[in-house]
């Protein structure tokens, strides 16, 4: 590893900025033929990748060499605070690199990074790394592909090759892990955004410290899900084997504290995922399209669904105005799926921006009073039910008609599940009984009971490569419930 301290002694000016480059690559990322790195939107070369106020990420392909370029944007007063003591995100993302690197960790290779001023406090700073081909996330994969024994191991050991050099990547998720299919059929993994790379204290005594446990809870949490009971344990083991531990009493004392620890990080991830469905971010937006009218839109989705037109979109705050413009109006002419005392039910049509969607609009008329109305809770059951990975229709937005506190009739609006029909229709209702209890089982161990749960609030997809799946419908009858804890249990029984 060439140190960082050396590498800032020979730097660069160039487009307004100092950088620093890996030798052998000055002439492939500062030449003539270079791109400028400041401004890479008008670059046919560069491709973003994604992108929020704080950071934007782009793909360069280069001539000899495919880049990826990460650009971070000033963050205020407590920011420049930041930097004054531990220098740029890109400087600092570049050494864990570096230290990740000589850890024997997986991860792109870092080729150079620009800031302005001393030590990145004139704003702006940019970190450039090699790409790595022929990969995709973690979370990606894994929803077309199931999780394999070899998979399981890979990621074990990545995490606890880390741990064993003291370094914990600070938000684990699986969308911060690459796979790649080698040409022999082997699987690779490589970690990424290794801006917060913690330290942690090492692991060479052969016990695992507190920072190691809740780093390995927050990484177990985030794949639990995908695993079965064998691969949780066989997870743990290969852990424990990298890290210096690996008897069968180690993974006995330590499985029931890491599942413990894993769920109530997940408990506060999920809360914290709940919570931004209600507010005005990259992801939500809270509109008023007409006079006493306001709701909550979706703009984009972090996770795209496969058969979900809306979450591979991104939408902007005037474009749902402009489709919102007219509340009552969503209704005229419109195919009625059902039409009962409290509710009416139509499909249609809806463009959005350039996108036209399949969907299903719900008029509530009871009114809300000073209640929450039940769209506006249908459509944050929706988004907590898909924060934990439970199949739901894909809520779009809700209106409620308001006058000063006092709340009449509101909307909802959801995505149509193309190719799914009511559960009541289906003739072989035998055949997902099974699915069907485990689908309820499944929503009281996140603490929701559905006070309506049946064949009609249950829709059933049936996919010609694989088995069929149910899908929950109806969540404005959703309540959430305080679980019991088994002491609390036995005090009640009492």
């Amino acid at each position: 590893m060439r140190g960082l301290n050396e590498l800032m002694q020979k730097n660069h000016k160039t487009c307004g900025m100092s950088f620093w480059v890996e030798p052998g690559y000055e002439n492939q990322l500062l030449g003539p033929e270079a791109p400028n790195w400041v401004d890479l939107a008008g670059d046919k070369r560069a491709v973003l990748v994604k992108g929020n106020p704080r950071r934007k990420i782009w793909r360069v392909r280069l001539d000899e060499i495919n880049v990826y370029v990460k650009r971070y944007e000033p963050g205020g007063l407590v920011g420049w605070v930041k930097r004054l003591f531990r220098s740029s995100p890109a400087a600092v993302e570049f050494k864990n690199h570096q230290l990740a690197q000589a850890a024997g960790v997986n991860c792109p290779k870092p080729l150079a990074f620009a800031q302005k001023g001393w030590r990145g406090t004139g704003g702006t700073s940019i970190l450039i790394t090699a790409a790595v081909e022929a990969a995709e996330p973690l979370d990606v994969y894994l929803q077309e592909n199931p999780m394999d024994d070899q998979l399981v191991r890979l990621l074990a050991e990545l995490l606890g090759r880390g741990h064993r050099a003291g370094l914990a990547q600070a938000d684990p998720h699986l969308g911060n892990f690459l796979i790649r299919i080698k040409s022999d059929g082997k699987q690779e993994l490589i970690l990424t955004d290794l801006q917060k790379l913690h330290k942690i204290p090492s692991e060479d005594t052969g016990k695992i410290n507190k920072a190691a446990q809740q780093n390995l809870a927050c990484c177990y949490a985030a794949v639990n899900y995908y695993l079965n009971s064998e691969q949780r344990k066989k997870f743990l083991a290969e852990y424990l084997a990298v890290t210096g531990l690996q008897n069968e009493k180690d993974i006995r004392c330590l499985q029931p504290k890491i599942e413990r620890m894993a769920w109530k990080q997940s408990l506060r991830r999920w809360a914290g995922r709940d919570k931004r469905s209600c507010g005005n971010n990259e992801y939500f937006r809270r509109i008023r399209p007409v006079k006493n009218w306001k709701g909550s839109v979706l703009l984009t989705t972090k996770r795209p669904l496969p058969d979900s037109a809306a979450s591979n979109s991104k939408f902007t705050p005037q474009q749902w105005l402009k489709a919102l413009e007219n509340p009552r109006g969503l209704f005229a002419g419109a195919e009625t799926v059902s039409d009962s005392g409290d509710s009416l039910v139509v499909g249609r049509k809806l463009k959005v921006g350039q996108v036209e969607l399949d969907v299903h609009c719900k008029l509530f008329r009871r009114a809300a009073g000073l209640k929450k109305s039940p769209a506006q809770r249908a459509y944050e059951n929706g988004f907590a039910l898909l924060n934990r990975l439970i199949p739901t229709v894909m809520p779009l937005a809700w209106l409620c008609k308001q006058i000063g506190l006092y709340g009449s009739e509101s909307i909802l609006i959801t995505e149509t599940v193309p190719g799914a029909i009511n559960l009541a229709e289906y003739s072989e209702k035998e055949e997902v009984a099974q699915a069907l209890a485990e689908l309820k089982a499944e929503l009281g161990r996140y603490g929701f009971v559905h006070q309506n749960f049946g064949a009609t609030n249950v829709l059933i997809k049936c996919n010609p490569d694989g088995p069929k799946q149910l899908i929950v419908s109806h969540c404005e009858s959703i309540r959430k419930v305080r679980k019991k804890s088994p002491r609390r249990t036995r005090r009640s029984r009492s």
